[in-house]
């Protein structure tokens, strides 16, 4: 949506900059996840929710320090260069900045979200097949 607002020449370097932005945010999604992962089988006494939120902190300074880093480069390209590779630097620096946001705060709020349905689906399931069960 950027490309059409900033009027961006979509070429193959803007192709090649949603391919490298997709990538870093999928690396860092499966990342977080995976501390997800690894808190659930660590702390099977806690909630999901607070196995989530130990993940994501835990995990949380490792993803800002990567993307600053990665964005004081891609900045500098921004400010030194000229044509397609600005719009290069430019497409990544928006889009890194977008895919940090979504990793952290929309993939990990979906999943809290999924897990929840999923845990009030089967338990609909359970008051369904033995009508004598309450529901608690």
């Amino acid at each position: 949506a950027f490309i059409v607002w900033l009027r961006m020449e979509f070429n193959t370097t803007t192709i090649a900059a949603i391919l490298t932005i997709l990538g870093y945010s999928i690396n860092d999604t499966i990342v977080i996840f995976d501390r997800i992962r690894e808190t659930l089988r660590l702390y099977p006494d806690s909630s999901f929710e607070d196995n989530m939120n130990r993940a994501i902190t835990e995990t949380l300074s490792r993803t800002f320090i990567t993307t600053i880093t990665t964005m004081f480069a891609v900045f500098s390209l921004f400010l030194f260069t000229t044509g397609t590779m600005k719009d290069f630097a430019l497409a990544l620096l928006i889009g890194m900045t977008s895919g940090v946001y979504s990793t952290i705060f929309i993939a990990s709020a979906f999943v809290l979200f999924w897990e929840k349905k999923i845990k009030k689906d089967a338990a609909k399931a359970a008051v369904t097949t033995n009508p004598g069960l309450k529901k608690a």
